[in-house]
């Protein structure tokens, strides 16, 4: 590639109505023995595409960062208790009624497995039914 992109990229309006979205490339001015300039050659990319694709990832992100925030304010506003673990029994989510009920703050628990609740002669228990939950049937799939 010739040259460095120019920033911000240019739009090019074709005979088609259609605007495309280009970086500019540009190369150092080739200079003459006396230092002044002769030439500029230059060239464009066509990034109308990669534009598209940027303007339609920072769409989603904000749709999903909304939806995170949605469930959040779900889970959080529930009486009831709300976790969930990994494949590994390590709590990932701790809701605040979780926490009310084991006494125990979530920052407590999350990364932790069941030995950050339960008493050593209780949680093996709760782990070995987690291991069964999990090889079990599921009445959904997982993803």
């Amino acid at each position: 590639m010739i040259g460095t992109p120019s920033e911000p990229s240019l739009s090019i309006d074709r005979d088609t109505g259609k605007r495309r979205k280009v970086w500019e490339l540009v190369p150092p001015v080739v200079n003459g023995e006396d230092g002044r300039p002769l030439e500029l050659v230059g060239a464009w990319a066509n990034i109308t595409e990669t534009k598209r694709a940027e303007q339609a990832a920072i769409k989603a992100n904000v749709e999903l960062q909304d939806t995170k925030r949605y469930l959040t304010r779900l889970i959080e506003s529930s009486t009831d208790a709300i976790f969930a673990k990994d494949a590994n029994g390590r709590y990932m989510l701790f809701n605040r009624a979780a926490s009310r009920i084991a006494g125990r703050v979530g920052a407590e628990v999350i990364g932790r497995d069941d030995r950050a609740l339960f008493g050593p002669e209780d949680a093996p228990a709760v782990m070995r039914n987690d291991v069964r939950a999990m090889a079990a049937p599921r009445a959904w799939p997982s993803s």
